[in-house]
């Protein structure tokens, strides 16, 4: 049987799938266990250094598979950042921010699970998640895609707000960088599915102390982007930005004692849960 094809436009986009599928394992591991159950017997050293082992030849396996790694010789690509006539509108570089965004946190948590202390995790997650992500990069440089030095700088800002973000608990608590996405059954790749994602900030209502006590801390002030068309290469792109008011999921399942799986919904955004206005900036 051969091997499943990507076609162009998503294909040039595929290594933010291996990056948020491992933050949702990761994820998951952290809502669903607690970290004293993880009773193997291995030094924090050695799970540290199974984990990116394990990140690494996953990317790799999958990069020789899939995207062409190894097929042609070392390549560059300048793809660009918001503009029009971007491949994906810029959206393909807030899903790169955002995945190792996510990664960073992740790692940062399972690292600490493991006995480090704060500081040690927030560096080791962000070493850990830039890396796989560079590593991912490195790998589209042997294949077709080549490599861009724009999904690079987008990968260290990620990393770099995601380590800013574990190591200052309080800003945490007042914004989120999240992603939404609305399901889409013809989309087996719902990852690097742009056409129906978008990336966003939420400032949160619940991490100012005097609104604490208020039923104004189940609210949020959003601020997202989004580009429509450049998937199914249609004439009418464009590029959006909004502002909106939305509903503080995870803090209402926070207070309803759902604590772990809370977790989740400060990365992910709900559709549907808010109402916004939107300015095509085409």
């Amino acid at each position: 049987m051969p091997a499943p094809s990507l076609n162009p436009s998503s294909a040039v986009r595929t290594s933010n799938l291996w990056a948020i599928t491992l933050f949702l394992m990761l994820a998951l591991v952290i809502c669903s266990t607690r970290a004293h159950s993880f009773e193997l017997d291995f030094s924090k050293e050695q799970k540290a250094l199974i984990a990116n082992a394990g990140g690494f030849a996953v990317i790799t396996v999958w990069g020789v598979a899939f995207w062409d790694y190894g097929q042609r010789s070392l390549g560059f690509a300048s793809e660009g950042w918001f503009g029009k006539g971007t491949k994906e509108g810029g959206a393909d570089k807030l899903g790169h921010l955002f995945s190792t965004y996510a990664m960073t946190r992740g790692f940062a948590h399972i690292y600490t699970s493991w006995g480090y202390s704060h500081g040690q995790a927030a560096l080791f997650g962000t070493l850990s998640s830039v890396g796989l992500m560079a590593y991912g990069e490195f790998g589209d440089s042997f294949s077709r895609y080549g490599f861009s030095y724009e999904d690079l700088l987008m990968n260290f800002a990620g990393g770099l707000i995601g380590c800013l973000f574990f190591q200052h608990p309080g800003i945490a608590d007042k914004l989120d960088l999240r992603w939404e996405y609305e399901p889409n059954l013809d989309e087996c790749d719902v990852f690097t599915d742009y056409e129906h994602s978008k990336y966003l900030v939420a400032l949160k209502l619940s991490g100012f102390e005097r609104l604490r006590g208020t039923c104004l801390k189940y609210l949020e002030l959003q601020f997202g982007y989004y580009a429509r068309g450049y998937s199914d290469d249609e004439p009418d792109r464009s590029r959006n930005i909004y502002g909106g008011i939305g509903i503080n999921i995870a803090q209402i399942l926070h207070d309803l004692d759902f604590k772990k799986i809370s977790v989740l919904f400060n990365y992910y955004q709900t559709p549907c849960t808010y109402v916004s206005y939107s300015h095509d900036l085409n």
